[in-house]
């Protein structure tokens, strides 16, 4: 029984609805960190899906997202870069004007 406060018409957690799911640890941490980078980044759900399907791995996707945040380059085109072009995320940066110990720097101070 839930009490008329508690209901509401905004979608579920996907955290809590994974818990409710019985999800394994490994999934719940797979979850919990997209969820940290969605609202880190500021990233809609959908625009999170698309970039989701480039399967890049939890640290390409958070250089992915530093990099789109620090310069005026898309995450399609970043991912053209590092996956199709071979290029590797210290020369991305570089292209894109800055150096990996800046983009770790900005990432520090929350730019």
């Amino acid at each position: 029984m839930t009490a008329p406060g508690m209901r509401t018409k905004e979608p579920a957690s996907p955290i809590l609805t994974a818990i409710n799911a019985g999800k394994n640890t490994a999934a719940m941490f797979g979850i919990i960190t997209d969820n940290m980078l969605r609202t880190y980044y500021s990233v809609p759900e959908r625009k999170f899906q698309q970039i989701q399907s480039y399967s890049l791995g939890d640290k390409e996707t958070s250089l992915l997202f530093a990099l789109y945040r620090q310069t005026e380059t898309s995450p399609e085109q970043l991912v053209e870069m590092f996956k199709r072009q071979k290029i590797n995320w210290s020369e991305i940066a570089h292209h894109c004007g800055l150096t990996p110990a800046k983009v770790g720097k900005n990432l520090l101070e929350n730019k």
